[in-house]
């Protein structure tokens, strides 16, 4: 069986995912649009294809041989344009007379403020009116998680074709770091506890509210420091909000960070925060969860509704809602036992959430469509 994959973009997280789909499915071509070519993906095994243009494209699968069609998005901020390339697959599956099958994490692209304008107003009306037909059209869907899935299911999509594959990403919780040695040259001392946030610092972000929260918190607990993990149009506000409220510095702002280089800024944390207004997933949680973190985040994380459970590995709290977010961290930061017992949790909690469950979704979706066929 011969499996066509048809992405946008082949991130590093993802290789081992696609090693294990190609392991797991057999023939696996990945057909990448306009993909930058890395040195890990150079590097890989997978057999894979870059597609220049949308006419390449619909050539391409044409002369092509596949059994299976699936067609996957990284985010649906381009979603208009994917739609496009997931009508050719669509055409193309339906020529061949085999299952088409569509691979998609997005859920907040019916929100209002997602899209900015005339021009993106035009976008929403026409995903509106595109997307769950062709979702309808679909053989199967895969999925991340529950979110998606009750969205999915709101659109009018049967459940029973929604497949979900456990959206994972496993970094190296091994290798050992002097966590000390990190610590005084970041300037945090071992009496001090750490809020860490790992992200893009934009307004959806919701970083402000961190730095407002930390505000409220220097009220009642003295010794706490605020660890910015990231980079983006809103860092000079950001700094600018620390210096106007004076606590310029408890608020440390590292920059971006290669993914690798991670591990030991999750490890010295005692908080994980991630407290934005809309978010496909938020890979953060994951990789926090597997150091053994207790988590905040609010309900609009796609990632909250299947790995935060309140009270148990952390809580969930309302978007924008800095005097919620402030005592969530006072409860964990001033009880130690609790955040020991809520970080126990959270590796228990992230143990499922493996690229082998991940790769299974894939499999059980693609066995429900051919039975279909």
């Amino acid at each position: 069986m011969k499996t066509s994959l048809v992405i946008d973009n082949i991130w590093d997280y993802r290789l081992p995912l696609y090693q294990k789909l190609r392991q797991l499915l057999g023939s696996t071509e990945f057909l990448l649009i306009k993909q930058k070519l890395s040195e890990s993906l150079i590097n890989s095994n997978l057999n894979y294809r870059i597609i220049p243009s949308k006419p390449r494209l619909l050539l391409t699968l044409l002369r092509r041989h596949q059994d299976i069609m699936i067609w996957g998005d990284a985010g649906s901020k381009k979603m208009l344009f994917s739609i496009i390339d997931a009508c050719i697959c669509f055409l193309i599956s339906r020529i061949r007379k085999i299952p088409f099958i569509i691979w998609f994490g997005g859920w907040e692209w019916r929100e209002k403020d997602h899209w900015q304008g005339i021009i993106g107003v035009i976008k929403r009306k026409a995903s509106f009116i595109l997307f769950p037909i062709l979702f309808k059209c679909a053989d199967a869907i895969i999925t991340y998680g529950n979110l998606h899935r009750r969205f999915y299911i709101s659109l009018g999509i049967n459940p029973e074709k929604i497949f979900i594959a456990p959206n994972s990403s496993l970094i190296d919780t091994h290798i050992n770091y002097n966590i000390e040695s990190i610590k005084r040259k970041i300037g945090i001392n071992n009496s001090e506890k750490t809020i860490l946030y790992v992200g893009r610092l934009t307004k959806r972000k919701n970083v402000d509210i961190i730095i407002e929260s930390l505000y409220k918190l220097r009220k009642t607990v003295k010794n706490v420091k605020l660890l910015i993990i990231g980079d983006g149009e809103c860092k000079s506000n950001l700094q600018n909000l620390c210096k106007t409220l004076g606590i310029e510095n408890d608020v440390i702002f590292l920059g971006a960070i290669k993914r690798e280089d991670l591990p030991p800024y999750y490890m010295l944390c005692d908080v994980f925060v991630y407290p934005t207004s809309r978010e496909p997933w938020g890979l953060a949680i994951n990789e926090a969860m597997q150091f053994g973190k207790p988590v905040i985040a609010t309900p609009r994380v796609a990632a909250a509704h299947d790995l935060v459970r309140d009270g148990i590995n952390g809580y969930v709290v309302p978007e924008r809602d800095p005097k919620a977010l402030a005592e969530a961290i006072e409860r964990i930061i001033t009880n130690e036992k609790l955040a020991r017992k809520m970080g126990r949790y959270s590796k228990k909690i992230i143990r499922k959430f493996t690229y082998e469950a991940m790769a299974k979704g894939f499999k059980y979706a693609i066995e429900f469509a051919l039975k279909r066929g």
